[in-house]
């Protein structure tokens, strides 16, 4: 995942040195379709718990699984820098 968020981010900031305003859309399907391989296969190598509840009464999931689960459901959010390079690659938290 991180070389494939640094390839993408070596893209933009070679398309904004060429005055360009966004990817190319076949651009972004190919690193959209790359980004979710990866978390799909992460996903499929850190199952769902499925006995261990934490303090509220959910099944407590590994910090692994709760990453790609942030992954998988945010990842227009994480690739944001991609869609519109007005978003910084890293922000400051």
């Amino acid at each position: 995942m991180k070389e494939l968020l640094l390839q993408i981010k070596q893209d933009v900031d070679a398309s904004k040195r060429r005055g360009s305003k966004s990817l190319k859309r076949s651009k972004t399907l190919q690193y959209v379709k790359r980004y979710k391989r990866i978390v799909n296969k992460g996903l499929s190598e850190n199952p769902e718990e499925t006995n261990r509840l934490n303090n509220r009464g959910r099944i407590k999931q590994s910090m692994a699984r709760n990453l790609l689960l942030r992954l998988h459901n945010f990842t227009k959010e994480v690739l944001s820098f991609m869609y519109d390079f007005d978003v910084p690659f890293a922000s400051a938290a």
